[in-house]
């Protein structure tokens, strides 16, 4: 799901009386920024809104190109977040 999609979800869900904004908490926000290694970012969020039921939306948008020949984007988000959500 991207940013954008989830927002509006997110906006019919408060629409609907589904869900408080204050029911909505942002667990992660993780945003790469461009650096002289990277041509890009890449950011990842998850997001948890309580209902009767627990719904939890993780979103991410890859989009960093490594310079170097043997960069690998992933590396850089499991070496900032070993484990994203544990219940």
């Amino acid at each position: 799901m991207t940013k954008s999609k989830f927002e509006t979800e997110k906006e019919k869900w408060i629409k609907r009386g589904e869900i408080k904004t204050y029911n909505m908490t942002e667990l992660l926000t993780y945003d790469e920024k461009q650096t002289e290694d990277h041509l890009a970012g890449a950011e990842v969020c998850a997001y948890a809104a309580y209902t009767s039921r627990l719904h939890v939306m993780l979103y991410t948008v890859q989009t960093v190109w490594s310079i170097l020949p043997n960069g690998d984007t992933g590396d850089v988000i499991r070496e900032n977040y070993k484990l994203l959500l544990a219940f």
